[in-house]
């Protein structure tokens, strides 16, 4: 890695590890073989959107499920980037931004979960309202406005998410008291799963 590492995530698959540095381009991707190791790193991804980027690189990083997708939050503020990647081909795609306009998080992104079946992205945030899920469509590489769930958790910042296997239940990690909670997943979010599958 070029600089400071602060997330680190394995393809499904296994054959390629995702790193979000602290430099731009803020994310690399290196060919990964259980028996040797590292290969050598993918060439960088096109320029990262600069209209609303921050300055301070990568922070927490998730593949789809899929192995097509690498979704990264950005330290020092309430952005992610989708940026598709090709596994075959060992290359990025053209970066998308999930950004202003869409509903984010106030505050920062302190995790990444994709749901099982890849139709879904969980974000924990640091402020109000703590937990946000967005709808993914592959074909188009964007997200659609996120879902909000009610209320907040008792314990405050969430700082990490986590899907059940069974797509229909988040756990998430809090500052406070009770310090891990899990939610069933909202109603809007099975009703979609049913419209989708």
């Amino acid at each position: 890695p070029s600089a400071q590492v602060n997330g680190v995530a394995f393809s499904p698959q296994g054959d390629f590890i995702a790193i979000a540095v602290n430099s731009s381009p803020f994310i690399e991707v290196y060919p990964f073989d259980y028996f040797t190791g590292f290969g050598t790193k993918v060439s960088a991804p096109g320029t990262l959107p600069t209209n609303a980027a921050p300055t301070l690189g990568g922070k927490v990083i998730a593949w789809r499920p899929q192995g097509d997708w690498i979704a990264m939050g950005m330290t020092g503020g309430n952005f992610i980037y989708l940026i598709p990647f090709d596994r075959s081909a060992g290359t990025f795609g053209s970066p998308a931004f999930l950004g202003p306009p869409f509903f984010l998080p106030t505050g920062n992104i302190n995790g990444l979960a994709w749901s099982p079946d890849g139709q879904f992205l969980a974000g924990a945030s640091s402020a109000s309202q703590f937990l946000y899920v967005w709808a993914f469509n592959s074909s188009a590489g964007i997200s659609l406005p996120a879902l909000p769930f009610d209320g907040g958790p008792p314990g405050g910042q969430v700082n990490d998410v986590a899907w059940h296997p069974s797509g229909e239940l988040l756990s998430l990690s809090l500052n406070g008291s009770p310090y891990v909670m899990t939610y069933t997943v909202p109603r809007v979010v099975k009703n979609y799963m049913k419209l989708n599958e």
